[in-house]
Protein backbone atom coordinates (compact mmCIF):
# COMPACT_ATOMS: atom_id res chain seq x y z
CA UNK A 1 0.00 0.00 0.00
CA UNK A 2 2.54 2.40 0.72
CA UNK A 3 1.20 5.02 -1.59
CA UNK A 4 -2.13 5.83 -0.41
CA UNK A 5 -1.63 4.57 3.03
CA UNK A 6 0.83 3.23 5.24
CA UNK A 7 1.94 -0.09 5.64
CA UNK A 8 2.81 -1.33 8.96
CA UNK A 9 4.04 -4.31 7.30
CA UNK A 10 7.64 -4.64 9.69
CA UNK A 11 5.96 -3.20 12.84
CA UNK A 12 3.43 -5.76 12.82
CA UNK A 13 6.18 -8.63 11.81
CA UNK A 14 8.20 -7.19 14.89
CA UNK A 15 5.19 -7.62 17.16
CA UNK A 16 4.40 -11.36 15.72
CA UNK A 17 7.72 -13.14 15.74
CA UNK A 18 8.98 -14.62 18.72
CA UNK A 19 12.68 -16.35 17.97
CA UNK A 20 15.10 -17.87 20.13
CA UNK A 21 17.96 -16.13 18.15
CA UNK A 22 16.70 -13.87 16.09
CA UNK A 23 19.38 -13.71 13.78
CA UNK A 24 17.99 -17.36 12.44
CA UNK A 25 14.58 -15.58 11.45
CA UNK A 26 15.49 -15.01 8.12
CA UNK A 27 17.05 -18.60 7.09
CA UNK A 28 13.98 -19.98 8.82
CA UNK A 29 11.34 -17.94 6.80
CA UNK A 30 9.43 -19.55 3.79
CA UNK A 31 10.22 -16.98 0.92
CA UNK A 32 7.22 -18.94 -0.89
CA UNK A 33 4.26 -18.08 1.53
CA UNK A 34 3.96 -14.39 0.53
CA UNK A 35 3.72 -13.89 -2.41
CA UNK A 36 1.43 -16.97 -2.65
CA UNK A 37 -0.85 -15.44 -0.17
CA UNK A 38 -0.83 -12.06 -1.76
CA UNK A 39 -1.46 -13.46 -5.00
CA UNK A 40 -4.80 -15.32 -3.12
CA UNK A 41 -3.04 -18.78 -4.07
CA UNK A 42 -3.38 -19.57 0.08
CA UNK A 43 -5.88 -17.75 2.73
CA UNK A 44 -4.26 -16.38 5.98
CA UNK A 45 -4.21 -19.37 8.11
CA UNK A 46 -2.30 -21.01 5.71
CA UNK A 47 0.22 -18.22 5.44
CA UNK A 48 0.56 -18.24 9.16
CA UNK A 49 1.30 -22.22 8.78
CA UNK A 50 4.27 -21.28 6.09
CA UNK A 51 5.51 -18.27 7.14
CA UNK A 52 8.68 -20.39 8.97
CA UNK A 53 9.71 -23.04 6.93
CA UNK A 54 8.58 -26.71 8.34
CA UNK A 55 11.16 -27.69 10.83
CA UNK A 56 11.94 -24.48 12.18
CA UNK A 57 12.95 -24.91 15.96
CA UNK A 58 12.88 -21.57 18.07
CA UNK A 59 10.38 -19.31 16.52
CA UNK A 60 6.85 -18.87 15.90
CA UNK A 61 4.57 -16.16 14.60
CA UNK A 62 1.35 -14.68 16.96
CA UNK A 63 -0.69 -13.75 13.95
CA UNK A 64 -3.31 -12.22 16.66
CA UNK A 65 -0.39 -10.01 17.42
CA UNK A 66 0.61 -9.34 13.73
CA UNK A 67 -3.11 -8.25 13.24
CA UNK A 68 -3.63 -6.14 16.31
CA UNK A 69 -0.35 -4.18 15.56
CA UNK A 70 -1.21 -4.33 11.57
CA UNK A 71 -4.69 -2.86 11.99
CA UNK A 72 -4.01 0.20 14.74
CA UNK A 73 -0.98 1.65 12.88
CA UNK A 74 -2.98 1.56 9.11
CA UNK A 75 -3.51 5.35 7.90
CA UNK A 76 -3.20 7.97 5.08
CA UNK A 77 0.22 9.18 4.23
CA UNK A 78 -0.04 13.29 4.73
CA UNK A 79 -2.09 15.07 1.77
CA UNK A 80 -2.58 11.69 -0.10
CA UNK A 81 -6.31 12.07 0.75
CA UNK A 82 -6.69 15.38 -0.03
CA UNK A 83 -4.82 15.18 -3.66
CA UNK A 84 -7.11 12.36 -4.41
CA UNK A 85 -9.88 14.49 -3.22
CA UNK A 86 -8.65 16.73 -5.41
CA UNK A 87 -8.52 14.60 -8.50
CA UNK A 88 -12.48 14.04 -8.40
CA UNK A 89 -13.59 14.09 -11.97
CA UNK A 90 -10.42 15.05 -13.17
CA UNK A 91 -9.16 11.41 -13.75
CA UNK A 92 -10.21 8.17 -13.24
CA UNK A 93 -8.68 7.20 -9.90
CA UNK A 94 -7.93 3.70 -9.12
CA UNK A 95 -5.41 1.52 -6.62
CA UNK A 96 -3.43 -0.72 -7.73
CA UNK A 97 -0.97 -2.94 -5.75
CA UNK A 98 0.47 -5.86 -4.45
CA UNK A 99 -1.47 -6.96 -1.43
CA UNK A 100 -3.54 -9.72 0.24
CA UNK A 101 -7.31 -10.06 0.68
CA UNK A 102 -6.25 -7.80 4.01
CA UNK A 103 -6.96 -5.00 1.14
CA UNK A 104 -10.63 -5.66 1.55
CA UNK A 105 -10.65 -4.50 5.24
CA UNK A 106 -8.93 -1.36 4.36
CA UNK A 107 -11.63 -0.80 1.43
CA UNK A 108 -14.02 -0.64 4.32
CA UNK A 109 -11.93 0.95 7.16
CA UNK A 110 -10.93 4.03 4.75
CA UNK A 111 -13.66 4.28 2.61
CA UNK A 112 -11.43 3.39 -0.61
CA UNK A 113 -14.27 2.86 -2.54
CA UNK A 114 -15.64 6.47 -2.19
CA UNK A 115 -12.51 7.83 -3.11
CA UNK A 116 -11.77 5.50 -5.97
CA UNK A 117 -13.32 3.88 -8.71
CA UNK A 118 -11.53 0.83 -8.49
CA UNK A 119 -9.38 -0.83 -6.05
CA UNK A 120 -7.14 -4.14 -7.41
CA UNK A 121 -4.34 -5.93 -5.75
CA UNK A 122 -2.58 -9.01 -6.47
CA UNK A 123 -5.51 -10.64 -4.41
CA UNK A 124 -7.85 -9.66 -7.08
CA UNK A 125 -5.34 -9.91 -9.97
CA UNK A 126 -4.14 -12.99 -8.81
CA UNK A 127 -0.23 -12.27 -10.11
CA UNK A 128 2.02 -8.96 -8.49
CA UNK A 129 3.83 -6.43 -9.61
CA UNK A 130 5.66 -5.45 -11.41
CA UNK A 131 5.24 -8.33 -14.15
CA UNK A 132 3.31 -7.05 -17.18
CA UNK A 133 0.57 -9.63 -16.51
CA UNK A 134 -0.61 -7.65 -13.71
CA UNK A 135 -1.03 -4.31 -15.53
CA UNK A 136 -2.55 -5.88 -18.36
CA UNK A 137 -5.20 -7.37 -16.31
CA UNK A 138 -5.41 -3.96 -14.64
CA UNK A 139 -6.57 -2.26 -17.72
CA UNK A 140 -8.52 -5.01 -18.82
CA UNK A 141 -10.54 -4.93 -16.07
CA UNK A 142 -10.86 -1.06 -15.65
CA UNK A 143 -11.52 -0.97 -19.63
CA UNK A 144 -8.81 1.50 -20.32
CA UNK A 145 -5.63 1.71 -22.98
CA UNK A 146 -2.39 1.48 -20.89
CA UNK A 147 -1.29 4.23 -22.87
CA UNK A 148 -4.06 6.22 -21.48
CA UNK A 149 -2.92 5.67 -17.76
CA UNK A 150 -0.20 7.50 -15.52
Amino acid sequence: MDTVLYDPYREALAAAIRAAAPGDVGRHRDPTCWPAFECGEIDEAEFVRRFFREGAEGVSFDIDAFNRVRRAEYRFLPGVREIVEALQGRALRFVASNYPVWVEELREAFALDALFEGVYSSHHLRVRKPAREFFDRLVSRIGVDAGDCL
